[in-house]
């Protein structure tokens, strides 16, 4: 689709994470930018057309990975100050839509050179967001909540970087990355995974019984990373067999998002790198 220029002149831009709420009204984040600068960016569709919507603008630069809209006036976005061009992340990165305008949110490891870096956000109430990613040069767990007043960090398990969240209920939270973790509305803790050598990117949830999990395993015969699909059935995560090919016979594969619908269609999108060394879309649709 069509989609408006970026906001300087020459520069270029990525876009990382998409929400929907409706039919027209849709948000996707990222960064833009030139010269190893690169500001947030923030487009909107209101069923005819993308805009860009003005952020806040940061003397250190900053990238937006994630976004959740829990209404037309409470939209969340998270990523990392600090330039992307330089992938030198220096703290967390949070801001808020209310309706009119976007600000930057005060949250928990934002400081200069803390290295934090918040990939996936998502929510149940306006007293109840959660965002994960990863805290530190060797890539901890990072955990945040918000109560509807301030962020604030989670005591989470030792599991690695974590790259993105589903919140179901006060009590059920899921996040995946180097490990799945769950929340019980008390405590999280890291869930037996069926493919343990694996590193999921992408988490999402058509109900509490129908939870969708991808990303990448590592082929213990060639050592090369392939696409990844795992399923949880409310009782018990499992491997779901998924295509890892394209026509030129693909030689790694990795699926990096997915979406979950309530009537049971689920899409997740990621990429191939064919025999050729040509990098290809991947789209799989259940």
């Amino acid at each position: 689709m069509p989609t408006p220029g970026f906001p300087a002149a020459g520069a270029f831009g990525v876009l990382n994470g998409v929400t929907a709420r409706a039919a027209d009204d849709v948000w996707a984040v990222g960064d833009s930018g030139s010269n190893g600068r690169f500001q947030p960016l923030v487009e909107h569709f209101d069923g005819s057309n993308w805009s860009i919507f003005s952020t806040p603008s940061l003397s250190t630069g900053g990238t937006l990975n994630g976004v959740t809209a829990l209404s037309a006036t409470d939209i969340w976005a998270v990523g990392s100050i600090g330039s992307a061009g330089t992938g030198v992340n220096r703290g967390n990165l949070i801001e808020h839509f209310d309706g009119t305008s976007w600000s930057a949110v005060p949250s928990p490891n934002s400081g200069s050179f803390s290295r934090g870096s918040l990939f996936s956000v998502s929510g149940i109430a306006s007293t109840d967001v959660w965002a994960v990613g990863q805290i530190g040069r060797w890539a901890g767990t990072e955990i945040l909540h918000w109560d509807g007043r301030v962020w604030s960090t989670g005591a989470a398990p030792s599991g690695g970087s974590l790259r993105s969240v589903v919140a179901l209920a006060p009590n059920n939270v899921y996040a995946v990355g180097a490990a799945i973790e769950h929340f019980d509305g008390t405590s999280w803790s890291i869930v037996a995974n069926p493919a343990p050598n694996a590193g999921l990117t992408g988490i999402a949830a058509g109900s509490a019984n129908d939870i969708w999990a991808v990303g990448a395993f590592t082929d213990p015969t060639t050592g090369l990373g392939q696409s990844l699909t795992e399923h949880f059935d409310g009782t018990t995560w499992s491997v779901i067999p998924s295509p890892r090919t394209t026509p030129g016979g693909a030689n790694i594969s990795l699926l990096t998002g997915v979406t979950a619908l309530s009537g049971g269609t689920v899409a997740a999108v990621g990429f191939a790198i064919d025999a050729n060394g040509i990098d290809n879309n991947v789209i799989l649709q259940s």
